[in-house]
């Protein structure tokens, strides 16, 4: 009988130490698949191939059709939003070109306009 508790008591001791070596006590992180502010960098590869599209997902001067196209060999995730405005934020955004062993990551900058976030700088490697 002794040997079944200390059995039964050593599983719970080491389901306590996986939870506890797991991080349950670590605060979730964001979740930027449905975030506003990353929406545009979301939507991205999608528009590349409308003009129309593409230039609607910035304010001011969207790139010119040559960078239009480049930004099609590249896959985009906003890694985090490192500071936010009522009408401006700056994204870290991995840029990814399936090519590198590493994908590049840059700041991105989105501003809201017509109450709507667009983007504002996104610079390409």
């Amino acid at each position: 009988m002794t040997s079944n508790f200390l059995g039964i008591a050593g599983c719970g001791l080491m389901a306590i130490a996986i939870l506890l070596l797991a991080g349950c006590s670590r605060p979730a992180p964001v979740n930027l698949a449905n975030n506003e502010v990353a929406a545009p960098v979301d939507e991205l590869a999608e528009a590349v191939d409308s003009p129309k599209k593409f230039k609607a997902l910035f304010c001011g001067t969207a790139p010119n059709d040559g960078e239009r196209k480049r930004y099609g060999d590249y896959a985009f995730q906003v890694a985090r939003i490192r500071s936010v405005s009522d009408s401006e934020a700056v994204l870290s955004v991995t840029i990814d070109d399936g090519k590198a062993d590493h994908p590049n990551e840059a700041e991105w900058t989105v501003a809201k306009d017509g109450g709507k976030w667009k983007l504002k700088a996104a610079p390409l490697p």
